[in-house]
């Protein structure tokens, strides 16, 4: 027998998970990685991998898997094995194997590489073909034996976690999808399937131990698979620090900032509405106009906003009224060969290594008016038809590049054709997402859906759909919503909200958006109603703050109480904590009682002119009885509560926010009424203590200020007083202080409070 150890040394021994050796049997080949357990997988060197057994070993439970299987052709069955050859490379192992096949004339070689590295427990294989003549219609993995088998929890698609018992399923890959799955079984082995290409399923059959992620037409596709026996958190991990992707710089820009999803020129439409929104405090949003115009980057910039624009270049129309007025063959996307595939509104498909050929020439009208019965109309907006107008009239500070996340990355055809694998799909996005981010200025790039596949190509994702286990086709005991891409992504890929933008501060959605770590949108679509601001505002202050203290700091793991799927403890790498309730029943936590949506949370923070002793917090939970909702951050501070409630440095009914502008200034902000009536100065910060009330004033929408006098206005030692305005125009108060014993003149400057 001979045996090969693989470790790191000098400098790397420190960091290093464990040690890896090649074992070289009479007819297996073992490799095994020994660190805080132990995992050995062993290959037949007679059958190979193509459906020959795989043994794996985590410390003292065992299964096996029936390894691979390949179709090729258009042949469902039939493959036999005719050859394997086994050779030991260091601490690699190449398996070569040929097929052959009665309906293909020539063999089929397939080629493994197997291997292990020391500072992960991951296996990964490596599989690779002659392209050209073979395509790959399906790579899996074969079925699951031995005791314990049956799946107890599976983590599946962008955002599930689902408890057995499962009946069988066979999920297609779409946009919801991951690039990997984890289940843990019965017998305490968690196992992670991933694969570097585009997947096209994931099955699960219970009673046959089918577990088979499988893929298609790529050579190489590399799997990874973890097996450990210290639970799927584990195995999420180690999949994760597999991973060496290398994100956009200008991803940064879009922390803590919300999506406000809008239709129309601001003049026409959103004048008021961004006025109301902006008087409430709303700062540093992402305005994302599906109706591009000029001025209005101006007219959000005062706020801190990034101002964006739709646009798309997946499709083309090539006849009726928005036909473009140039296209060539070449640009098409075939689905087989002499077929064309057709997109939105039986657009062209476009291939994407082609965008690049119509980003700042192309002329049709992606904006305008339907009119239904497949007519269109013109609008203003419709001369924007290519990234060089954008650029030059529009000037966008980031782009929504809708629809490409959520239609690949898939293979196709081209007009010769010839077949191109789902890399080129990939490829091309790729060029075209680096040249437009560069070419508009270094900006950040969101696309719809925020499509695991892109991390690292686009900065961000919105507006997607959360589908439920149902809606998939799949049957379980239990389940619930679990950030599965944040987990393995969050440092690569900022998804900009959960599900599409709010209209109010949904209990259900708010919760998930804390349990995702995301700062959630804002809808003001066409047809969306823009009445009642201040509920709106409400989701910016729940989300913008918490998302801007995360950062891009990775999710390190999430617990869950008592193993129940809808207790959820997040622990991310900066040493934030969130707790999040999504069960019927009611959790106690930290001296916090959450109720059903109800959440805590912990993290680093401090801010000359805000004092927060623990860091950033903010909690929806239970005092006496009732739901409030409170935010500390060296931002801003929030408080809701469904009666008058004392919370210290306000007393408030309904809700309201503070931001200390200095020592000199405070502006209270009127979410809902009544709002806030009284202000503890040196509660709501430190540098408040020994400062009194110069002037005051009521704000009104449009900035306009109604200064208050005794007795609408009055001081008591520490505290500030006065009386909510009816006016539903009123947006909040602000405050000049000035410390005790200055007279209230000796102002350094008669600005008004903003």
């Amino acid at each position: 027998m001979l045996t090969i150890v693989f470790g790191l040394s000098g400098a790397q021994a420190a960091s290093a998970a464990g040690t890896v050796t090649v074992e070289d049997g009479r007819d297996q080949v073992t490799l095994t990685w020994r660190g805080d357990e132990t995992i050995q997988v062993g290959i037949s060197k007679s059958r190979g991998l193509i459906g020959g057994p795989v043994s794996v070993r985590v410390d003292n439970r065992r299964l096996t898997f029936d390894g691979f299987y390949a179709r090729f052709n258009g042949q469902e069955s039939g493959f036999t094995v005719k050859s394997v050859k086994t050779a030991i490379d260091g601490v690699r192992l190449q398996v070569s194997e040929v097929l052959e096949h009665p309906q293909i004339p020539e063999p089929i070689p397939v080629d493994f590489t197997l291997w292990m590295e020391a500072n992960d427990k991951a296996l990964r294989v490596k599989v690779a073909y002659p392209e050209g003549k073979l395509h790959l219609d399906q790579l899996g993995l074969g079925n699951h034996h031995g005791a314990g088998i049956e799946p107890e929890r599976i983590f599946l698609t962008k955002m599930l976690v689902m408890n057995g018992p499962f009946e069988p399923f066979d999920l297609k890959y779409n946009y919801n999808g991951t690039r990997y799955w984890c289940f843990r079984m019965a017998n305490g082995i968690s196992e992670l399937q991933g694969c570097d290409r585009g997947p096209r399923g994931f099955a699960c059959d219970p009673k046959s131990g089918r577990y088979d992620f499988y893929s298609y037409c790529d050579s190489p596709i590399t799997y990874t698979l973890v097996f450990t026996g210290k639970g799927e958190q584990e195995a999420i991990g180690q999949f994760r620090s597999t991973l060496h992707i290398t994100a956009p710089a200008t991803m940064a820009k879009l922390i803590g900032r919300n999506v406000v999803m809008t239709n129309n020129p601001i003049k026409e439409r959103y004048e008021d509405f961004l006025d109301e929104i902006t008087s409430r405090g709303m700062r540093d949003f992402l305005w994302v106009a599906y109706w591009p115009h000029p001025g209005d980057r101006a007219l959000v910039e005062p706020y801190g906003a990034l101002y964006g624009v739709y646009d798309m270049y997946t499709d083309l129309f090539i006849e009726g009224p928005r036909r473009s007025k140039t296209w060539l063959p070449e640009w098409a996307m075939y689905t087989e060969p002499g077929k064309m595939y057709r997109g939105y509104h039986n657009s062209l498909r476009i291939r994407p290594d082609k965008y690049l050929d119509l980003a700042t020439t192309r002329v049709h009208m992606t904006f305008g008016h339907e009119l239904g019965g497949g007519n269109f109309t013109a609008s203003s907006a419709t001369r924007y038809s290519n990234l060089a107008i954008i650029k030059k009239e529009i000037k966008p500070t980031f782009m929504y590049l809708d629809v490409h996340v959520s239609k690949g990355p898939i293979h196709y055809w081209d007009n010769l054709g010839r077949h191109h694998p789902a890399r080129d799909y990939l490829e091309g996005e790729r060029r075209f997402f680096e040249w437009t981010r560069h070419y508009l200025g270094d900006i950040p790039l969101l696309s719809e859906a925020t499509g695991e596949a892109y991390a690292g190509i686009m900065d961000g994702g919105a507006f997607e759909p959360w589908p439920t286990p149902a809606k998939l086709g799949i049957k379980c005991r239990d389940w619930d919503y679990y950030p599965f891409i944040d987990q393995v992504h969050r440092e690569h890929l900022v998804a900009c909200g959960v599900h599409w933008p709010l209209t109010e501060p949904e209990p259900n959605e708010m919760s998930q958006a804390i349990l995702f770590g995301r700062a959630q949108g804002l809808s003001a679509y066409r047809g969306v109603p823009q009445d009642n601001p201040g509920r709106r505002v409400r989701i910016y202050y729940l989300t913008s703050a918490f998302n801007k203290m995360l950062g891009l700091a990775k999710l390190e793991r999430i617990d869950f109480a008592d193993d129940d799927i809808h207790r959820a403890a997040v622990t991310y790498a900066n040493g934030a904590r969130a707790w999040i309730n999504r069960g019927d029943k009611e959790w106690d936590v930290r001296g916090y009682r959450l109720p059903k949506y109800g959440y805590l949370v912990e993290g680093p923070g401090d801010s000359p002119l805000i004092d927060i002793p623990k860091g950033f917090q903010q909690y929806r939970a239970l005092e006496d009885g009732k739901v409030v909702e409170v935010v500390r951050s060296r931002d801003y501070q929030y408080w809701a509560s469904e009666t008058s409630r004392d919370f210290g440095p306000v007393t408030l009914s309904g809700a309201g926010a503070a931001r200390v502008v200095s020592a000199d200034r405070v502006v209270l902000y009127e979410l809902e009424k009544p709002g806030i009536s009284q202000v503890r100065l040196s509660r709501l910060s430190s540098s408040l203590a020994g400062r009194k009330v110069a002037r005051a004033w009521a704000r009104l929408t449009r900035g306009r200020l109604l200064e208050l006098k005794f007795p609408n206005v009055k001081q008591d030692g520490d505290v500030v007083s006065f009386y909510p305005m009816e006016m539903a125009t009123c947006v909040g108060f602000g405050f000049e202080l000035v410390p005790v014993g200055v007279r209230s003149g000796a102002r350094q400057n008669d600005r008004a409070v903003p």
